[in-house]
């Protein structure tokens, strides 16, 4: 035992060491939403408060880890970088913990999908708060799962805390304290309830005397109002992801067989077929988090890739139960049958999960450019570092206001001496579309503080045209843009997209 035991650990760690590996190229600036949450962390004081100072449709508490970890590390990147990484490196030890003991070194399966997924890695280093949601529901799960309730419920109170969508495990987690709770379940899952219901109240109260309506519009109001994507529904996400991810499904198909091969060597061994109660706590569990999840997903006007990675507990569980049952069959004295069963079970999984890593001149499988996704490190290799350093060599005097694009502006003014206008980073075209506030509102209240800069990326379209991203797609910020001003400078950051620097024209113009 003691020796299984030590293999099983073996491959948990070289496998988080594989991971780490991986991830050793993300130390860089990149396109994503995360630049808005650093920006916002950054500034983030007595003197600037989310919903009273500036626009944030999320609860707090992921600002303020970003706050902490960038004021500890001064805002450099693989500072910032720690918050994800240390989600994801604690999220897998919970999963370790939850299947160590059942499926052994077949533990591996299930971490593996959950570290390298294609939509897994690349988003696993992105500070936009799905990481640290994930790990407080899988340390929500392993407390429940060891009796500590009120850890479980503490630990999924901060994943509300970090974001709104953690909701989706709470019909799970209270399926798992009942299953789990024993004589004691209904205390239990009061108190589960209760400190989870406490914790909302004190958010809904701070969150009320802080930004008063504000507080709501942002959190409530604003994302029942977002406008649908013919781009973003449930069906063309899926699809997307699909391709992209297929090996993971392939692996789950993979181990499915594996579970009915199992269970037919049960039967004919004689062997109980029935499961014990935490292995059908595992299939209950998993079973109604899918569904929560999908009944999630389903409501949405807008869905994103990362929401998909909901499903991640899910998966974890079912593949934990059906992975079960091949370690119940009985080997005799003879065990090199068992190793070159489970050994090439392990063996084609990693294989499978390996391909969209790699370049697709090494893949075996996945190799059509056009459907395939690019390789992880030529992905990660698509950096925002030279905005940063074009920034820092402009000669405008500190503290010049800018605004515009929210995936580059963030970043900019966080490398530079710039300052971002009203305090607002989050300048995503959707807020806008459902007024939060008006396109000519919001134009007003820049106009009254004298922005004195715009930036502005362009993407090249397939026909040879640039055209502009974000918010100034819609009319009337295009319209302030052409009318206020002009070219100050610019950046070719690869051959389909550009930044350009916009400055006031002059008042006789």
């Amino acid at each position: 035992m003691l020796k299984t035991h030590f293999w099983v650990n073996l491959l948990t760690i070289s496998s988080l060491g594989f991971w780490l590996f991986l991830k050793s190229e993300t130390f860089h600036w990149y396109l994503t939403d995360e630049n808005i949450y650093y920006l916002l962390a950054r500034n983030l004081g007595f003197a600037t408060l989310p919903y009273r100072d500036f626009f944030y449709a999320n609860p707090p508490f992921l600002l303020i880890l970003l706050k902490i970890s960038g004021f500890l590390f001064h805002w450099q990147v693989a500072g910032l970088r720690i918050i994800p990484i240390g989600a994801v490196l604690v999220s897998s030890w919970s999963i370790h913990r939850l299947l160590k003991k059942q499926i052994g070194l077949l533990l591996a399966i299930p971490l593996w999908i959950f570290l390298f997924s294609y939509i897994s890695l690349r988003a696993s280093t992105h500070a936009t708060g799905i990481n640290g949601t994930l790990t407080f529901i899988f340390l929500a799960y392993l407390f429940v799962r060891e009796g500590r309730t009120t850890w479980g419920a503490v630990a999924f109170s901060l994943g509300l805390l970090t974001k709104f969508y953690s909701i989706t495990a709470l019909p799970a987690l209270l399926l798992g304290v009942f299953l789990v709770g024993g004589p004691d379940r209904k205390k239990k899952i009061l108190v589960f309830a209760g400190i989870v219901g406490v914790s909302q109240i004190l958010l809904a109260v701070f969150g009320t005397l802080l930004g008063g309506k504000a507080f709501w519009e942002m959190n409530l109001w604003y994302h029942l109002a977002k406008p649908e994507s013919a781009s973003n529904d449930f069906v063309a996400v899926f699809s997307r992801l699909f391709d992209r991810n297929v090996m993971s499904f392939l692996v789950f198909l993979l181990c499915l067989a594996f579970g009915g091969g199992s269970l037919l060597a049960l039967k004919r061994q004689g062997k109980p077929l029935r499961p014990p109660s935490e292995i059908r706590a595992w299939f209950w569990v998993g079973g109604v988090n899918f569904l929560t999840v999908l009944l999630f997903l389903a409501i949405q006007k807008r869905v994103f890739d990362f929401y998909f990675l909901l499903f991640l507990p899910s998966i974890i569980f079912l593949l934990g139960g059906i992975l079960w049952f091949g370690t119940q069959i009985e080997w005799g004295e003879d065990l090199r049958k068992r190793f070159a069963l489970h050994g090439g079970l392990l063996a084609i999984s990693g294989f499978l999960l390996l391909q969209p890593i790699l370049p697709m001149n090494w893949r075996v499988m996945m190799r059509d450019p056009q459907s395939s996704p690019v390789a992880y490190w030529d992905h990660e290799r698509r950096n925002l570092d030279e905005l940063v350093e074009w920034g820092k060599k402009l000669d405008f005097p500190p503290g010049t206001t800018v605004f515009g694009d929210s995936a580059t502006t963030p970043l900019f003014v966080l490398g530079t001496d710039f300052r971002i206008a009203l305090n607002e980073a989050d300048t995503n075209s959707m807020r806008f579309r459902a007024g939060y506030p008006p396109p000519e509102e919001f134009i007003q209240r820049l106009e009254e503080s004298r922005v004195n800069m715009l930036l502005v990326r362009t993407s090249l379209r397939a026909d040879g045209k640039e055209t502009l991203n974000g918010m100034f797609l819609i009319q009337e910020f295009g319209e302030y843009l052409k009318r206020e001003f002009q070219p100050a400078a610019s950046l070719e950051m690869n051959d389909r997209t550009k930044v350009y620097l916009l400055a006031r024209k002059p008042v006789n113009e």
